[in-house]
């Protein structure tokens, strides 16, 4: 199912560091606290990572 102006595709989720709408079945995804984050690419993913790492130290 697709949708026009800007919303979701079907199978698409948003990648949590640059807002970028990424297809789940070709996303480099983690899973954190049991929550699977997807994103469009490793570099997204350890961008990710740092800030949590950050957050947890602080």
């Amino acid at each position: 199912m697709r949708e026009q102006k800007g919303r979701m595709f079907t199978g698409q989720v948003r990648d949590p560091v640059c807002g970028m709408m990424v297809n789940k079945e070709e996303a480099v995804y983690r899973i954190y606290g049991g929550q699977e984050y997807y994103f469009c690419s490793e570099d997204c993913a350890r961008i990710f990572e740092a800030r949590r790492e950050r957050r947890a130290n602080l």
